[in-house]
């Protein structure tokens, strides 16, 4: 009678143990284990021993609960201290790596930034990390991007969000890293260029998350441009120059040229009105010898 009522009581605990917490239930079943190896003692003494006395039965009851809670005492604290020091061990290796990637990320130039983005299935957008050179290119602090992912989104050009959702949508097809170059109007009110550049990973959860680098190209924008209209400019300098070429009627005597509609005209001015050339008269030396009879001085 006895032994059934430890056993339900056993059952009882069970059910409280599994309730608990984790330290909770290990706890819990390691007791249990006790007393059941003690209930078992106890049967089995009745049944093989009956006319053992009762000191007797106590000594052997003593000694054995002794050795019992000796031995699980030993695992259960060898298995506690090896948990707490896969604990830290974890978490130092953790704090390892976020230090690395901090001193990785603050040295990059102020016109990089990493991120990474989580969509929802619904096409919701949240960052779970934005380095702090958000705040040079965007004007907006990583912790305001980290509660609000429309404060940068937000900031993409109308005429450029199209082309963005569409590489983005592709990349997600396709799981590939996606590249494209997009305008912003930052905080400030000043439109920049912006090259971004990231790659999906399908979450068990349908979710999709993002690992990005943006870069800020505003100033290789403002060169092209700059390049651009320079060559512009070259262009139409080029076209403007006339070029004089072809064979040439010119008078012997006069000379005097042939121009295209079978009239003569003065050397000077044929060239002048041909090309961006321009003349101003004067004589040289052996002429003013002969018409004045004087050298040039």
């Amino acid at each position: 009678m006895r032994v059934g009522k430890d056993m339900r009581n056993l059952l009882k605990l069970g059910e409280h143990a599994a309730q608990g917490g984790d330290l909770a239930r290990r706890l819990m079943v390691a007791g249990l284990s006790v007393a059941t190896l003690m209930i078992g003692f106890e049967a089995t003494k009745h049944f093989f021993f009956p006319h053992i006395s009762i000191w007797q039965s106590h000594a052997f009851t003593i000694g054995f609960t002794s050795v019992v809670s000796t031995l699980v005492s030993y695992f259960l604290i060898r298995r506690f201290v090896l948990l707490n020091w896969e604990r830290e061990a974890a978490q130092t290796a953790a704090k390892a790596t976020e230090e690395r990637l901090q001193r990785l990320v603050g040295n990059l130039p102020l016109s990089y930034l990493v991120y990474q983005l989580i969509r929802e299935p619904d096409g919701t957008r949240r960052f779970v990390y934005v380095s702090p050179n958000v705040e040079h290119i965007h004007g907006v602090k990583a912790e305001a991007a980290l509660q609000d992912a429309s404060s940068l989104y937000g900031q993409i050009a109308e005429q450029d969000r199209e082309l963005l959702a569409s590489k983005e949508d592709n990349a997600m097809k396709d799981g590939r890293t996606f590249s494209v170059e997009v305008r912003i109007r930052a905080a400030s009110g000043g439109v920049r260029w912006i090259h971004l550049s990231s790659a999906p990973m399908r979450l068990p959860d349908g979710r999709t998350l993002w690992d990005g680098i943006e870069c800020d190209i505003t100033e290789r924008k403002d060169a092209e441009v700059e390049r651009e209209q320079l060559i512009r400019e070259l262009q139409q300098a080029l076209n403007n120059v006339k070029v004089l070429s072809g064979l040439l009627s010119i008078c012997a005597s006069c000379k005097r040229i042939r121009n295209e509609q079978g009239h003569w005209e003065q050397l000077e001015i044929y060239i002048r009105d041909r090309s961006a050339a321009d003349f101003s008269h004067t004589c040289c030396p052996d002429c003013l010898q002969k018409l004045y009879g004087k050298s040039l001085v």
